[in-house]
């Protein structure tokens, strides 16, 4: 029985024997030739390298551009249009820093899953294998693409073995340590987007990108409309602002605000001179400044393993031990379904399930 995709056949013997066509003959019906080998893999390579010598065109328009090439290709004219500018400048560094120097010389056609399986090991020293996971699905994708656009006979990605991502939870705030982090906030001139990240759950990019068109005083509610970021230039020679709707279409949410938060929005709205919340001289601030401040109020603590981001964390956290709803929580995060919410918080609703096996075992 053939493997899927191309003609491999094993034989009796046990060996692997594949086609590929050679030519045609002088009736336009084609000729084939065969390769042998002891595994369906070894074959497939050699046919597929065989087929870019050959430069043979039966349907599969070879592209006999490098890697890079293409891949430059694939990023104007197939993801440019339909991504946002932060994503596609994410997917262009990738590219360039792990790839391209690694792989971008090799000839698209002649690319093979060894390639691919060589490539993973060359950075699993350099990055973590979750990263990796992520720019092996880039380079998928675009390999993809070119298999669809019958510049390749297959994806060399398919089969390849990926380093195996450790489950991890983002660390949050105990309530022990919210309290301490609210008190010296409230004291900081600096503090003020801790406060409105852990009453809201709010992204760090969210956060920098409210405006105060965004806020019904009157209602107490806010919007997220949008998120800043600083992405990098397409030349890797220095980033800069862009400000994007948020990060899908359910982070496009309305968040109630407190009655403590609403009065002290309210007084920052009086003594503003900037459309953006979060601002420092009548100039909004960008998340890099964000964070920044953020480390240097927490470093009096000494804690390790905190980001900015686990002030979201902790917002769900409370949120659960609170006994909220978890369709609301997922609402409340932005979350695009509940099923993600659960995955992000298992280690939390498992100590609520703690709890509620020895409520029963208690009658």
């Amino acid at each position: 029985m053939s493997k899927r995709g191309l003609n491999i056949y094993k034989r009796k013997d046990g060996r692997w024997e594949g086609r590929y066509p050679k030519g045609r003959k002088e009736n336009k019906t084609l000729y084939y030739g065969y390769i042998y080998g002891e595994s369906y893999k070894e074959v497939k390579e050699k046919i597929i390298r065989q087929r870019a010598d050959d430069q043979f065109d039966i349907g599969v328009t070879a592209y006999y551009g490098t890697i890079s090439e293409w891949f430059e290709f694939w990023l104007r004219h197939h993801i440019a249009s339909g991504v946002k500018q932060s994503t596609y400048a994410s997917y262009y560094h990738k590219l360039h820093t792990y790839v391209f120097p690694v792989i971008g010389h090799r000839k698209l056609v002649k690319l093979t899953q060894q390639d691919m399986e060589d490539w993973v090991k060359n950075i699993e020293g350099i990055l973590s294998p979750s990263s990796i996971r992520v720019i092996f699905r880039l380079v998928q994708s675009g390999l993809e693409m070119a298999k669809k656009q019958h510049y390749r006979v297959d994806n060399p990605c398919e089969g390849c073995h990926l380093p195996k991502v450790e489950a991890s939870k983002t660390k949050a705030l105990s309530r022990v340590q919210q309290q301490k982090l609210v008190k010296v906030s409230l004291d900081s001139k600096k503090g003020f987007p801790i406060l409105l990240a852990l009453e809201t759950g709010m992204r760090i990019g969210e956060v920098c990108g409210l405006k105060w068109e965004d806020i019904n005083f009157e209602e107490g509610y806010l919007s997220v409309q949008r998120t800043r970021q600083r992405i990098i230039k397409k030349a890797g020679t220095g980033t800069f602002i862009t400000e994007n709707s948020p990060k899908t279409s359910h982070s496009q949410r309305v968040i109630p605000l407190s009655a403590t938060l609403l009065l002290s929005l309210k007084k920052r709205y009086v003594a503003s001179s900037c459309s953006y919340v979060m601002e420092l001289g009548g100039r909004p601030l960008e998340p890099r400044a964000v964070d920044r401040h953020f480390k240097e109020i927490i470093s009096q603590f000494g804690w390790t393993g905190i980001s900015f981001h686990s002030l979201r964390h902790t917002f769900a956290t409370r949120c659960v031990e609170m006994g909220v709803n978890i369709a609301a929580v997922s609402a409340l995060m932005g979350h695009s379904s509940i099923k993600t919410t659960l995955d992000i918080y298992t280690t939390t609703f498992f100590s609520e399930k703690q709890a509620a096996i020895q409520q029963i075992t208690s009658f």
